[in-house]
């Protein structure tokens, strides 16, 4: 009788690491997301709060080239009560322009969700930093908009918006050193011109 219960309890501690290893999904944590002792294909991975949620997005891969297909990842849940949202969210695909404006890529897709995470795969032909915004609703009749960031490839480095910034320096400067202000005698100042 007593063999039966340590055979049992060998079969049992065998089992158990397994199954909890098989488990990780459950989470909603996608397979490639494990860690650094695991060596995979790099991930990209941000956590974002918002409105007392935990959104976390992941791309794969994690430095994707033009021409790749890049999946996305999206996994929301309550912070408080751990319970993970269930209902449709948006996500689209903007750039930055030169002025700071935002120009769409992508429009709007509604996207639902699938065993706790929604997902969606793009192809970017260009080499550019891009935004990947989800849009859910935390409460009712409120939606939040989160931009997350993306690099394709490798962008350049503009020098541009430095020279104009160092040009508009320097003019500033040298307008501001060139005006001399003298003190009158009833103690006014007084701008004299070069």
């Amino acid at each position: 009788m007593k063999r039966w219960h340590i055979y049992f309890g060998a079969i049992w501690l065998t089992l158990m690491p397994v199954a909890t290893g098989l488990s990780h999904h459950q989470l909603g944590l996608p397979h490639y997301l494990y860690s650094k002792k695991y060596p995979q294909i790099p991930t990209m991975v941000i956590d974002a709060d918002a409105e007392g949620y935990l959104v976390t997005f992941s791309i794969f891969p994690g430095n994707p080239l033009p021409g790749q297909t890049v999946r996305m990842k999206v996994y929301i849940k309550h912070k408080m009560t751990g319970e993970v949202y269930s209902k449709p969210i948006e996500m689209s695909v903007s750039s930055e322009t030169f002025l700071g404006g935002e120009k769409e890529i992508l429009a709007a897709r509604q996207v639902t969700v699938d065993y706790n995470e929604y997902k969606m795969s793009l192809e970017f032909v260009t080499a550019e930093k891009y935004f990947v915004n989800v849009t859910f609703e935390p409460r009712p009749d409120f939606f939040e908009k989160i931009p997350f960031p993306i690099v394709i490839g490798q962008t350049n480095f503009s020098l541009i918006p430095i020279f104009f910034g160092a040009v508009f320096l320097g003019v500033f400067l040298t307008v501001g050193f060139s005006r001399k202000r003298k003190t009158a005698p009833g103690g006014e100042a007084k701008v004299t011109k070069p």
